[in-house]
């Protein structure tokens, strides 16, 4: 699990170590009910977060939106069920 844009770098390096192309699961970390989830198989796609990061706090770049932080995952394809749906655990 790596948090975006911050940890981009340590996924970067593991998102090369597997030649299979995986699909990963990025969820930002301020929606819920499923709002802004996407599967991704190219590092290009996120790229675009961490160069607008960097960018955060550039006065040139004031009217920009902060970058949004998400938790990137290894998409699991046949996962656990409870009672037939799918379920999380989040433990703090």
């Amino acid at each position: 699990t790596y948090l975006l844009p911050m940890e981009y770098g340590v996924f970067a390096e593991e998102y090369k170590r597997h030649g299979d192309r995986p699909v990963w699961i990025a969820k930002p970390t301020g929606k819920a009910q499923g709002r802004g989830i996407f599967l991704f198989t190219d590092l290009k796609e996120v790229k675009l977060w961490k160069k607008a990061a960097e960018n955060r706090g550039n006065p040139k770049q004031e009217d920009e939106e902060d970058v949004e932080n998400y938790v990137v995952q290894r998409y699991i394809a046949n996962p656990y069920l409870v009672g037939g749906k799918k379920f999380d655990l989040r433990i703090y």
